[in-house]
């Protein structure tokens, strides 16, 4: 990457896991990314689950994506789940998602930035 700190410590590859459809109209499509692993100065990420699907509409010129995924880190643990929808010809006005995440801090980093301060119990944060 040009410009930015970040290394790639692995090359990931894609798995296909499933892939069907009309070239014409629309492809649905099930992919593992493997390997994805990722270092900034002491930082350090790497996934365990990166599973996405979706239906990609030819005629519609549109995406629907839906993405599952743990990541690892130094920093701590991320779980994330979700999924979008947009029309690439018109992506200001159609993007909508939902994404749902669990984030596990690694206590001995988060007490380096506040210390002082005993964390013992993060509440969830819930937004509507």
């Amino acid at each position: 990457m040009t410009n930015s700190d970040i290394k790639i410590d692995k090359n990931p590859y894609i798995t296909i896991l499933q892939l069907r459809g009309d070239y014409r109209r629309y492809l649905d499509f099930n992919l593992n990314l493997k390997d994805i692993s990722l270092k900034r100065d002491s930082y350090r990420l790497s996934s365990t689950r990166f599973l996405t699907s979706g239906k990609y509409n030819i005629e519609e010129n549109s995406l629907a994506l839906k993405l599952d995924t743990i990541i690892n880190s130094n920093l701590g643990k991320l779980y994330l789940a979700g999924n979008t929808a947009l029309d690439f010809d018109d992506i200001n006005h159609t993007l909508k998602y939902n994404i749902n995440t669990k984030v596990n801090l690694n206590r001995d980093f988060l007490s380096s930035y506040i210390s002082g301060i005993e964390v013992k119990r993060f509440n969830t944060i819930g937004y509507s």
